[in-house]
């Protein structure tokens, strides 16, 4: 079995399995319940097990429900919270919080692999494709150039923007960031 990191994971392939652990002594898993709540595409909670007595454990199976192949693609927020108690009762602890992005097995997300799909039909066309067909009472439409064109563009941007965010939670620099320079008169 592979060692079990104890570091939240910065990108997780949508169907496989993760898990790590969270030592936290002044919240020991005999106590309290360590939770998950991440924010993007979609919204999920994951609930962390007890693991040696006093550390917690998550894990994220690959299927089933709550499993990662089920998750939406793209850059997620999270906050973890030590929990105690239920209701009006509930004490809750900020104990750590991060951004993780969720890919395709391919290593693609959603946004990058239509990006892609939308440029490689760009390149079996040519402008003078015929749009219609008619043929014995059946029609069929196809987009556009100038719609594949504009598509394209909008996937372009969003996929900029993952790649940002990417490089952002790697703590490197985005594409947006304008250097300055300065002079002395």
């Amino acid at each position: 079995m592979p060692d079990i990191p104890s570091k939240e994971p910065a990108i997780i392939y949508a169907g496989e399995t993760v898990v790590w652990t969270k030592s936290l002594p002044d919240y020991p898993a005999s106590t309290y319940t360590l939770k998950y709540y991440l924010n993007g595409p979609a919204a999920i909670v994951l609930t962390a097990a007890a693991y040696l007595t006093t550390d917690h454990k998550v894990t994220v199976n690959s299927a089933g429900a709550g499993g990662s192949s089920g998750w939406a693609y793209g850059v997620y927020t999270w906050q973890c919270f030590a929990e105690k108690g239920t209701g009006d009762a509930i004490e809750k602890y900020l104990v750590g919080s991060g951004s993780l992005t969720v890919k395709t097995g391919t290593g693609k997300s959603h946004i990058k692999a239509t990006l892609d799909a939308i440029e490689a039909l760009m390149e079996g066309r040519s402008v003078s494709d015929v749009e219609n067909y008619n043929v014995g009472g059946r029609s069929l439409t196809k987009m556009s150039v100038a719609d594949l064109i504009k598509w394209r563009s909008t996937y372009k941007i969003e996929y900029q923007r993952e790649l940002d965010a990417e490089n952002v939670a790697k703590g490197l620099d985005s594409s947006r960031r304008v250097g300055v320079r300065f002079r002395r008169l």
